[in-house]
């Protein structure tokens, strides 16, 4: 959870910052962390405006939604799963 909060409250994201994310992939489950890994391709498309002319290096608002929105999802989608799948033992 503190790593979650620390990526997504982070003025300065790099790409490299998601290969971090694979040991918690494996160990949690999480959703999130493996639609991430797929969204993650939009800093792709950073250096191909650089070579087009384009040097910033500023996602634009529907990059940045592309780029998050998987990952607080599928965070939320599992942290609500397990929460269900909790009550529904104790019963």
């Amino acid at each position: 959870m503190v790593f979650f909060l620390l990526l997504t409250l982070s003025p300065i994201v790099h790409a490299w910052y998601f290969t971090w994310l694979i040991p918690f992939a494996v160990a949690t489950r999480n959703l999130g962390i493996r639609w991430v890994s797929l969204s993650v391709f939009i800093y792709f498309v950073l250096p191909y405006r650089q070579t087009l002319g384009d040097n910033s290096w500023v996602l634009t608002s529907m990059e940045r939604y592309w780029l998050w929105l998987p990952l607080i999802v599928g965070f939320i989608w599992s942290k609500w799963k397990d929460k269900k799948n909790i009550a529904g033992n104790r019963e």
